[in-house]
């Protein structure tokens, strides 16, 4: 509940109270519509409530992942979540609307709102954003439009191309089915973009692995080498996708495809996070920018359902004007913390299309879809695989067929009940088992081996608090693991630090050169205790931990931390029935983490609730991609 002190508030910024009462705007979205109130005084003192009201909503739809708030679904779009009262007093959307569109101070229209001087809001149809928020959604969608109708920038022949793919992936079709890796690859060497989607295990990294030997093929003159940036959006993602681009490499090299020199060239290509790779700065914003743009011939990102709108517009600013962009993804993980759904927009058609006004008549549709490939044979599992099998029941919405799943047993996947104490006591005993082996490879100075025990088996919850919740599960592991120490071994409640205590870091620091969600071991090293991180053992950074502030301990650890990661055998963790993080994408990405093994813990209610709830973010980018001209 919020505690601002509502009894204060000027008479306009006063009809906030109910809403503030009810939990809905935090202390920042109440300052701001503080601020906008005072600024709109001064121009105009009969600025309506409303619009402060206004204000604050689109304030605080960021913070659900909305880029805007649709007027007629502004209750829908705030009140997510089960304790708070729905019955708030919101303004009827029409006249809403007509009070929007007469205070000019405040609030533009799409026909002004890029032209001084700025208002914070912009009411477009019956959507109202904050101005910057406005204003990123039509520069992605300008940018995607313009490189769907771009030609070519490579240069490469069409004999070539066909000879290049033919020798990295095959025929175009097989039996008739066509090679849908080899059309994706085609798509990112002839289209300045184009987007490769797929769920796990399809061969998106392959893929990308073997379009790169391709490009290294056709630029035989070392000299002009193609130059290429791989980045996603944490370093966690960027290390799965280097270690995969790593297989792929070593398979083309033992298949004779490709010598040495080129399998050097190609490791040497490093997968970044995006905001290294824009050289992000706190203070000063991105060092890549419209001013300074990347140097690239090809920017391939991966993992980009996690990209938010915001960051997907500075990473477009930064492109060169004769750069091909790959994105690749799977549109039903689960989309980013932050405001948009920028992968989904671009790879979906929405159902209620509209048009932005200086977008009006640039019809995309079919046009759009010819640049866009979509994996759909998982190599990863088998044909019978159990986790595939139920991630794509999660992925259809088919909520009686997943609970019929869990409760036949099928293989890989066990389903153990909130309330079976006897199998949640064995899940523990397992994670306990196997944490206390990953502690005693760390004392024994064995990282590698500590690290693979770390991923061997892991918790990912659906949230940190709750029973069942992060913090639940990282006591329960980590006061087994003391436990079974010697007299005197075990550290002492007030030391934070210990040898084996695994750690997720949880804020980019350009100077430690680690990036949000990376992860390591402690370990000692001459009489000093330093965090070894995961990545090429031959290149392992190890870091004091005094120099580190910002982690947490990773015994487990949250489903959202968890996207771009790869874990043996996963341990699902929902808590109680209508928590609103549950959702479809939560379940379905915590699924499909798993290599071996899914062991989901909750209730039949969570698991039923989870399925059937997929996300719902508003955003307007699909509309103003996929409209039909006219429209």
């Amino acid at each position: 509940m919020n505690s601002a002190p509502v009894s204060v508030l000027s008479p306009s910024v006063a009809a906030l109270k109910p809403f503030i009462e009810a939990g809905i705007f935090n202390d920042a979205e109440i300052q701001l519509a503080t601020l906008v109130e005072r600024l709109a005084k001064a121009e105009r003192p009969d600025a309506p409530p409303e619009v402060i009201l206004a204000v604050a909503a689109a304030a605080r739809g960021p913070r659900s992942g909305h880029v805007r708030i649709e007027l007629r679904r502004a209750s829908e779009l705030m009140v997510d979540e089960s304790d708070i009262d729905s019955d708030l007093p919101w303004p009827e959307p029409e006249a809403w609307s007509e009070i929007l569109r007469s205070c000019d101070v405040v609030v533009a229209t799409p026909d002004t709102a890029d032209l001084s001087p700025i208002r914070p809001l912009v009411l477009d149809g019956d959507s109202v954003y904050l101005q910057r928020y406005w204003l990123a959604e039509r520069a992605v969608a300008k940018f995607v439009i313009g490189r769907v109708e771009a030609a070519d920038y490579l240069g490469f022949n069409t004999a070539a191309i066909e000879a290049s793919l033919e020798r990295f992936f095959g025929p175009e079709t097989d039996n008739g089915v066509p090679n849908l890796q080899r059309a994706g690859a085609k798509r990112a060497l002839r289209r300045p973009f184009s987007v490769l989607v797929g769920g796990p295990g399809t061969g998106k990294t392959r893929t990308i692995a073997r379009m790169m030997a391709a490009v290294t093929d056709l630029r035989t003159d070392s000299s002009s080498r193609l130059r290429i940036a791989l980045a996603a959006p944490s370093g966690k993602a960027a290390a799965r996708m280097g270690e995969a681009i790593e297989v792929a490499v070593d398979g083309l090299l033992s298949d004779g495809l490709i010598d040495q020199g080129v399998a050097d060239s190609l490791r040497d290509i490093r997968p970044t996070t995006i905001h290294k790779l824009l050289r992000a700065n706190p203070r000063r914003g991105f060092g890549q920018n419209a001013h300074n743009r990347l140097d690239m011939d090809m920017v391939i990102i991966d993992e980009t359902s996690m990209v938010s709108l915001p960051l997907m517009d500075a990473l477009f600013e930064a492109v060169g004007p004769e750069c091909h962009v790959v994105l690749v993804g799977d549109p039903d993980q689960l989309a980013s913390v932050e405001a948009g759904t920028v992968l989904g927009d671009i790879v979906r058609a929405p159902e209620h299309p509209y048009r932005g006004a200086e977008l009006a008549g640039k019809s995309q549709g079919s046009a759009l879809d010819a640049h866009i490939t979509t994996l759909q044979t998982a190599h990863r599992f088998g044909s019978d695989s159990g986790i595939a099998e139920l991630a794509t029941r999660i992925r259809q919405g088919e909520t009686d067929e997943v609970i019929e799943l869990l409760r036949s047993g099928i293989d890989e996947v066990t389903w153990v009940r909130s309330d079976d104490q006897a199998g949640i006591g064995s899940i523990s005993e397992l994670l306990i088992t196997n944490a206390i082996q990953a502690m005693s490879s760390a004392r024994n100075g064995n990282v590698d081996e500590a690290l693979d025990r770390l991923a061997a088996v892991k918790v990912l919850a659906a949230t940190r608090l709750y029973p069942f919740g992060r913090n639940d599960w990282s006591e329960r592991i980590e006061s087994g693991v003391f436990a079974n120490l010697g007299p005197g071994q075990a550290p002492a409640p007030w030391q934070r630090w210990y040898v084996g205590r695994p750690v997720l870091n949880t804020r980019n620091d350009r100077l430690l050169g680690i990036s949000n969600g990376d992860v390591g071991i402690t370990i000692e090293r001459d009489g000093v205790l330093v965090v070894a991180m995961a990545g090429n053992p031959d290149d392992r950074l190890e870091i004091q931990t005094a120099r580190l502030q910002e982690v947490e301990t990773w015994w487990a650890m949250t489903i959202h931390k968890s996207q771009g990661s790869e874990f043996g055998h996963v341990v699902v963790s929902l808590p109680p029935p209508n928590v609103p993080i549950l959702t479809r994408e939560l379940l379905y990405t915590a699924v499909t983490r798993a290599k071996e093994r899914v062991t989901i813990v909750g209730s039949e209610d969570a698991i039923r609730q989870s399925v059937g709830r997929p996300i719902s973010r508003a955003s307007g980018l699909g509309a103003l991609l996929w409209s039909p001209a006219g429209d």
